[in-house]
């Protein structure tokens, strides 16, 4: 190999170093869109099936959080929530998208 490819190679290296680096991981806290709360799990997972079935183009992508809320005399709850978003800006726009195509949707987390 000739010292021109091993430089190439090198900076290639380094390169893909730094923006494996800068990429962002998985947002494990924070914000998430509710779109939906049921009184049964298999209710609520279904739902999920559906929204994606429904809005494949915004949320096919996304991951499913069900979140249980004991309501008391109500029972418990589960709550369909989409997985973390890196800002509160973008679950806010994509709220928004799914509002104009009748989706009812709340904005959760911090």
């Amino acid at each position: 190999m000739t010292r021109l490819a091993i430089l190439v190679a090198a900076l290639l290296l380094f390169s893909l170093a730094r923006l494996q680096a800068q990429e962002p991981g998985p947002v494990a806290e924070g914000v998430k869109l509710q779109l939906a709360s049921l009184n049964a799990r298999d209710k609520a997972e279904a739902e999920w099936r559906r929204l994606q079935k429904s809005f494949p183009d915004l949320l096919g992508s996304l991951s499913l959080i069900l979140q249980s809320a004991d309501l008391g005399d109500r029972g418990v709850f589960y709550r369909v929530q989409t997985a973390y978003f890196p800002n509160r800006a973008t679950a806010v726009d994509l709220c928004a998208q799914l509002k104009a195509r009748g989706q009812g949707c709340l904005v959760v987390g911090k």
